[in-house]
């Protein structure tokens, strides 16, 4: 949750205000990236699904989505 925070630009406490727990942050970042990938062009879908959206680090749209959510 630490790292999150960090990369999302926002206090740990921000988050567990918003989201409540790991799980909802867990299920709301799965949902917005299946989302996301199902309005991509089919052709690439195929890579995003094989790598599960995330980048280097491990980390996927997750902290795109708590600047959204967290403001």
């Amino acid at each position: 949750m630490d790292m999150i925070a960090t990369e999302a630009g926002v206090a740990k406490h921000t988050i567990d205000h918003h989201f409540g727990d790991k799980r909802t942050v867990l299920r709301e970042t799965i949902a917005t990236e299946a989302e996301r990938a199902m309005r991509k062009n089919p052709r690439r879908r195929l890579p995003a699904a094989a790598t599960g959206g995330a980048d280097s680090r491990g980390l996927s749209g997750s902290s795109v989505i708590l600047r959204g959510a967290c403001g």
